[in-house]
């Protein structure tokens, strides 16, 4: 990964509450293998031009990726504040449930959240609307999350 285009993201990224459209990028060194897209400041990057196309005529993942942006508006309007909370999330249940693979994505309350709401097209669909049902999959126990995220269909 380069540090300075990296750097470059942080300091041209625009606060969560101006960011209505995202347009997908294909980056490898900010995609990871095994991940569709990641959201980094309001830019969008995937590892595949077939899934940017997919992503720019707004699909399901799409509306997953803006409900990350809606999240963090309402955490203070910051991108700071929300990818500290993210990172404390993902920390803490990496943590606890190290058997699960990928436990630290997929019982984080952002990541639960996006993955419950991203097919409902209404969720986060003007730009005032904020993304705040993490707050109260945040107060419950890991376990109640695992329990959670087994409902859905994310883990086994």
């Amino acid at each position: 990964m380069n540090i300075i285009e990296f750097a470059k993201i942080i300091f041209k990224s625009q606060p969560p509450s101006s960011i209505t459209v995202m347009k997908a990028e294909r980056n490898k060194a900010f995609c990871r293998k095994g991940y569709m897209a990641i959201m980094l400041f309001g830019r969008l990057f995937t590892r595949d031009n077939n899934v940017a196309e997919e992503l720019n005529r707004g699909g399901v993942l799409m509306h997953h990726e803006m409900i990350h942006v809606r999240q963090a508006q309402a955490v203070f309007d910051s991108w700071l504040c929300y990818y500290m909370l993210y990172v404390y999330f993902s920390i803490r249940a990496a943590c606890y449930f190290r058997h699960l693979r990928k436990s630290f994505y997929f019982l984080n309350p952002f990541e639960i959240e996006a993955y419950m709401y991203m097919s409902k097209r209404n969720y986060v669909s003007d730009s005032t609307r904020k993304a705040v049902r993490w707050k109260v999959i945040a107060r419950m126990s890991l376990k109640e999350r695992y329990e959670l995220v087994k409902r859905c269909g994310l883990v086994r």
